[in-house]
């Protein structure tokens, strides 16, 4: 039996305006649900990345807040937030300074390593630890080794990164990355209007949309936040058509939530980003134009 979700959205985080409060996010972009349902966001606007926990209704600076910069203790707009490995750290894309920083996540001041020259938009990690980066100016995926201070400093082309362009081996504007069951690489290639999925380095196979029909209900338009769960199922939000998508291997794409016009209602979404799915299946997203994250409710 398929999963289904509540369409009535219940707003975990913000307020549904812009500011620099502790309750307000302004422009949220990519999302991380740790295991305990805490929810991480890369406040764009903010230059910071904010901790909610459950119930909570203001959340926590947890690094940048420090206002624009490139200094070791400032973001840029930054766009994703994970966590590392160890649960001690988060790996942040810090976009305009063009690098991705490690800082830890209780009390760090600053970050403590850098990876530079990459116009990362997106992170994941694997189950062996590789972290890899969609590179949003190249058209590529960058993979980086971990080391023993954190990863290796020049990582490799993992998939793309042959121009711009259409063909199985191309992106355009790759926007985010998510590492599926069997360790394949998925790719929200928003220029294209598809998901790709990469096993191995030589082109990829569409998993979803890419028949440029971008105004059908069962296509995409601008996919963005990416989730793979264990049946292959792929979920996708779509910027322009503010809703969010499944794909099932082989099917037409079918909308789960939002959909509903653009708007700020509790079943409407406003070019939605960032996309993660917690332990009981409850589906959140970052809600960019609204300025606040929603949790559609597992039924």
């Amino acid at each position: 039996m398929e999963a289904e979700w509540e369409q009535a959205a219940k707003t975990v985080a913000g307020i549904g305006s812009p500011g620099h409060q502790q309750n307000q996010i302004d422009h949220c972009c990519g999302i991380f649900v740790d295991e305990n349902d805490n929810i991480l966001i890369a406040a764009r606007n903010n230059h910071r990345i904010m901790e909610w926990k459950p119930g909570a209704r203001s959340g926590q600076v947890i690094a940048g807040g420090n206002g624009p910069g490139k200094d070791s203790y400032q973001l840029n707009q930054p766009t994703d937030v994970i966590t590392d490995a160890d649960g001690k750290h988060i790996l942040i894309c810090d976009s305009k300074n063009n690098r991705i920083v490690r800082w830890p996540r209780r009390d760090g001041q600053k970050a403590d390593m850098t990876i530079k020259n990459i116009s990362g938009t997106a992170l994941v990690m694997d189950k062996n630890g590789f972290l890899y980066v969609s590179d949003i100016v190249n058209d590529r995926v960058v993979r980086y080794r971990r080391t023993e201070h954190g990863f290796e400093a020049n990582g490799t082309v993992i998939a793309g990164g042959n121009k711009e362009g259409s063909n199985c081996d191309q992106f355009s504007s790759p926007v985010n990355v998510f590492i599926g069951p069997s360790q394949s690489l998925y790719v929200s290639d928003k220029g294209n209007h598809r998901v790709m999925k990469w096993m191995d380095r030589t082109k990829g196979v569409i998993v979803a949309g890419g028949h440029q029909e971008t105004k059908s209900d069962t296509e995409l338009n601008a996919p963005c936040g990416l989730f793979v769960d264990s049946s292959d199922n792929v979920y996708v939000t779509d910027y322009q058509r503010s809703c969010v998508m499944r794909f099932r291997p082989k099917l037409k794409g079918t909308i789960i939530a939002g959909g509903k016009d653009c708007g700020n209602k509790e079943n409407q979404l406003n070019h939605p980003l960032g996309l993660a799915i917690d332990r009981n299946g409850n589906l959140y997203v970052s809600d960019y134009g609204n300025h606040r994250v929603q949790r559609f409710s597992i039924k």
